[in-house]
C-alpha cells in the first residue's frame, strides 16, 4: 500500500517517465524501510538495556549514544545543532517504556550527563556553636556521621569539593582525603572566616542555587539562624527574617530542586552561644544538628533509587539519626502497587479487569460486589515503599493520606508485610512490595476511580524541634537537648516556597484504582 501511494505521488510530479518514477520510488521506499529498520533495532537495544532493571545508567547511555551517532541520518529527531539532544532521547525512552505492557518508569542513572557519578559539594558550618560537636571529650557521633556519608560516595573522592562556611563560603585548603582523616576538623580550619556569626543568606544561596545539573550540595549545620546583630534584635524579628531569607533564596529554584533535611544528635561539650548572650554558656550534653542535601529533582530520586548510592542513601543508619523530611514540588515517587485478590482482610467480591491493568499489577477491578450482609467493601493493596526518603512512621500514618472518590473510602491500616501474610496465591504481588494497605468502603454505588495521595506535609518533628528561647542551656532540660533556636521559621520559608507552586496539596506520590460493577 505504501509503495502504491508513493508511486502515484511521484507519477503526478514527474509525469509518465516510468523508469524515473520507478527509480525514485525504489530509493524512497528503501530509505523508509531502512529508517524503520534502524528504529526497530534502536528500540530492541533499549529493551535489552532497561527492560529488566528499569535503569539507563552511564554505560547504557554510551551504547545509546554510539548507536544514534552511527545512524544519525535516521534519528534527526534526536539531533540539535549537530549534537545529540539528551533530553529528547530521554523523553523518547521514558515514553516508550510507559507505553509498554507492563509499563515501567525509567531511572536515568548518570545518563546524558557526561559523568558517571554526581559531584558532591560539602559545606561545613564552622561557627562558635558548632566546634563543641567535635570535642575530643565527646563520643564522636558528629565526625563519625560525616565521614560515613563521605566514605559512602561512589567514584573518585577528589572530584568532590569541601567548603567551610560562617560569615561567608570558603574553600577547604586541604584534600578530600585530608578532611576525612583529620582528627580535629575545627582546629584545622581555625581562622577561616568569622566564627562569631553565620550568614545564612550567603550560605543557603551557595547550597541551593550554586550547584549544577550534575551536583549534589550537602550542608552540615546546627541551623541556628544568627546574624552579626542577633543579640540586640527581638526574637519576632529574627524569626521573620529567617523565614523571609529562605523564601527569597528559594523562589527561583523550588520548581526543579529538592531538599532532603535530616536531623541527627551528638554529644556537645563546650561553649554554647544563646542568641542574646555573646559570651556563651558552658554546656555538656546532647544537641541536635542537621544535614541538608540539595539537588535537582531527578538527582535526589537517583540517590534513593540507584544501586551506586545504596550505601549513601541509608541515612537512618547514621549515628544519632532522628528524623528526615523531603521538601519537593515534584511527585517524585511512583511505587509499585497491586490489589490482592486473596487476603484475609478482603471483604466482598472482585475480579481483575485485565483489559485495564498494568501488566501483572492489578490497578483495575471489575464485578466488584460488597459483602451482601454488611454492604461493606474492603480492598487490600500490596505497595512497595522502598527507595523513598520518607520515614517509616510517616508512611504508615493513615492521617498523611488523602483519598478522592465518589463513595467515601478510608484507609484502615498500613502495615509492613510479614512472612505470615504471604500465601501461594498472593506471593508474586507480595514479594514485589513492602507494605499492605487496607481500604474500606461502607458502600459502593457505581463505577468510579479511587485516587490515593501521600501528602507532603510540613512535619510535626520540625515543630517539636523548634525553640523560641535558647538563653538558658541546661543539660537537664530535655527540650534544650533536642531543640534548635529559630528552626521552624527557617524551614517554613523552604516549605512555603514549594507549596506556593501548587494549586493543590504537595504530594509524594499518587496512585489510582479503578472499580467497576
Amino acid at each position: 500500500m505504501l509503495k502504491l501511494v508513493f508511486s502515484k505521488i511521484v507519477e503526478n510530479i514527474f509525469g509518465h517517465n516510468k523508469a524515473l518514477c520507478l527509480l525514485l520510488c525504489i530509493v524512497a521506499i528503501s530509505f523508509t524501510d531502512c529508517r524503520n529498520s534502524r528504529q526497530r533495532d534502536f528500540d530492541r537495544l533499549l529493551v535489552s538495556l532497561a527492560a529488566e532493571d528499569g535503569v539507563v545508567d552511564y554505560n547504557d547511555w554510551q551504547k545509546i549514544v554510539e548507536y544514534i551517532s552511527s545512524n544519525a541520518a535516521h534519528f534527526s529527531q534526536f539531533m540539535k545543532d549537530d549534537e545529540i539532544d539528551a533530553e529528547s532521547v530521554k523523553q523518547y525512552i521514558s515514553d516508550m517504556f510507559a507505553n509498554r505492557r507492563p509499563s515501567k518508569d525509567i531511572l536515568f542513572d548518570g545518563a546524558g550527563t557526561g559523568k558517571e557519578f554526581l559531584t558532591v559539594k560539602l559545606y561545613l558550618e564552622r561557627s562558635g556553636s558548632m566546634i563543641p560537636y567535635d570535642s575530643s571529650k565527646g563520643r564522636g557521633e558528629f565526625k563519625n556521621s560525616i565521614v560515613s556519608i563521605l566514605n559512602s560516595l561512589p567514584g573518585n573522592p577528589e572530584d568532590n569539593s569541601i567548603f567551610i562556611v560562617n560569615d561567608g563560603v570558603f574553600k577547604y585548603p586541604k584534600t578530600f582525603r585530608d578532611f576525612i582523616t583529620d582528627k580535629n576538623i575545627f582546629e584545622t580550619t581555625k581562622g577561616i572566616g568569622n566564627a562569631s556569626y553565620t550568614d545564612f543568606g550567603c550560605i543557603l544561596d551557595s547550597v541551593l542555587n550554586r550547584n549544577g545539573a550534575d551536583d549534589i550540595s550537602i550542608l552540615v549545620s546546627d541551623m541556628i539562624y544568627s546574624t552579626a546583630d542577633v543579640g540586640v534584635v527581638n526574637t519576632d524579628k529574627i524569626f521573620s527574617e529567617a523565614k523571609s531569607t529562605t523564601q527569597a533564596i528559594m523562589k527561583n529554584m523550588a520548581s526543579n530542586k529538592s531538599i532532603l533535611f535530616v536531623k541527627l544528635n551528638s554529644s556537645f561539650i563546650g561553649t554554647y552561644y544563646p542568641y542574646n548572650q555573646p559570651h556563651g554558656v558552658q554546656y555538656n550534653g546532647m544537641r541536635p544538628y542537621y544535614i541538608m542535601i540539595v539537588g535537582d529533582n531527578a538527582n535526589i530520586k537517583r540517590l534513593a533509587s540507584s544501586d551506586k548510592y545504596k550505601r549513601f542513601s541509608q541515612l537512618t543508619d547514621l549515628k544519632g539519626f532522628e528524623h528526615m523530611t523531603l521538601f519537593t514540588h515534584d511527585k517524585c515517587y511512583t511505587p509499585y502497587y497491586s490489589v490482592l485478590l486473596s487476603d484475609n482482610d478482603m471483604i466482598g467480591r472482585m475480579r481483575a479487569d485485565h483489559k485495564k491493568n498494568d501488566g501483572d499489577a492489578i490497578h483495575a477491578l471489575t464485578s466488584v460486589t460488597p459483602d451482601k450482609d454488611s454492604g461493606v467493601l474492603q480492598i487490600v493493596l500490596s505497595v512497595n515503599f522502598n527507595d523513598m526518603f520518607v520515614e517509616e512512621s510517616y508512611l504508615t500514618d493513615i492521617n498523611n493520606y488523602d483519598i478522592e472518590s465518589d463513595d467515601p473510602v478510608e484507609i484502615t491500616s498500613i502495615k509492613a508485610i510479614e512472612k505470615s501474610d504471604i500465601t501461594q496465591n498472593n506471593r508474586e504481588a507480595m514479594e514485589k512490595a513492602t507494605h499492605r494497605v487496607v481500604l474500606r468502603l461502607k458502600k459502593f454505588s457505581h463505577d468510579q476511580k479511587v485516587t490515593i495521595r501521600l501528602k507532603n506535609k510540613f512535619q510535626q518533628w520540625i515543630i517539636d524541634s523548634n525553640s523560641d528561647d535558647d538563653s538558658r542551656p541546661d543539660a537537664a532540660d530535655r527540650r534544650f537537648a533536642s531543640t534548635t533556636f529559630s528552626l521552624q521559621p527557617l524551614m517554613e520559608g523552604i516549605y512555603d516556597s514549594y507549596a506556593a507552586l501548587s494549586n493543590e496539596s504537595l504530594d509524594y506520590f499518587v496512585i489510582d484504582l479503578f472499580l467497576d460493577k
